[in-house]
């Protein structure tokens, strides 16, 4: 059987979940990376983050441009699992909407809670007591959703009213993040920030590293800069990804 996961993540929690489905290819989405979708997927995924109650960017982007041109007629089981530090239904209900306008129906979603790293709303981070219960519970989460995976559940996505009003229809688009900034005299030019963006929105030039116009808000490159460069007011600590973010870029 040919499985794939499509699987967006910026600060490692996603990945982190996506690989503990054995057997599976794990795509990750990147503004700037060509997507190659595999002929006769037969079970298909998405592991991704909530973002503003709604789905990434780049996931929406994946779904109306790669799949819009992607025969789907093999594609016989499609789960989601949604990694959130609040609540997933929201996006579950969103994605669901977004597949049906691509012609497929969303058999399974479930959401499994990970430490949140999303600034505009948790200024510190968590202390390792708090992370170890978080991840513990997150593993135990897991396990359970891909047992029921496994048997292809069926599992229909929420609606997730309440959550949804605060939520734009076309969920938040790239911009320029004018609270985010790098402190120059701190940064060593290491460039990590410019490998692991996935909207490849940092950038090297005349010795700095520079943020575009191009930003998500997703944080990974404050929470992963080795020389903390980053700065986002009122911020204290950084939520280091529990996995190699570089893995699966090019």
């Amino acid at each position: 059987m040919n499985k794939v996961i499509i699987c967006f993540s910026a600060t490692g929690n996603s990945l982190y979940v996506a690989k503990k489905f054995e057997g599976y290819q794990i795509i990750r989405l990147r503004e700037k990376k060509e997507i190659v979708l595999p002929e006769g997927i037969e079970t298909l995924g998405f592991v991704f983050p909530a973002h503003t109650f709604n789905i990434p960017y780049l996931l929406r982007k994946f779904i109306k441009e790669n799949l819009a041109s992607y025969d789907i007629r093999s594609i016989k089981y499609t789960f989601a699992v949604i990694t959130c530090a609040l609540t997933g239904k929201a996006s579950a209900s969103y994605l669901s909407k977004a597949l049906q306008d691509a012609g497929l129906a969303l058999s399974y979603a479930e959401t499994v809670k990970m430490p949140d790293a999303y600034l505009d709303l948790k200024k510190k981070t968590y202390c390792s007591e708090e992370r170890r219960k978080i991840f513990s519970s997150a593993d135990e989460k897991c396990g359970k959703i891909i047992k029921e995976i496994e048997n292809e559940k069926i599992r229909l996505a929420p609606h997730g009213f309440v959550f949804s009003l605060f939520s734009k229809a076309e969920g938040a688009k790239p911009a320029k993040n004018r609270k985010l900034a790098v402190n120059s005299s701190i940064c060593t030019l290491c460039r990590t920030c410019e490998r692991i963006c996935p909207m490849s929105n940092i950038t090297y030039d005349g010795g700095k590293m520079i943020m575009g116009e191009n930003c998500i808000s997703c944080y990974c490159c404050y929470h992963n800069c080795p020389c903390s460069a980053f700065v986002y007011k009122k911020a204290e600590g950084q939520y280091k990804s529990p996995v190699n973010l570089e893995e699966g870029y090019v």
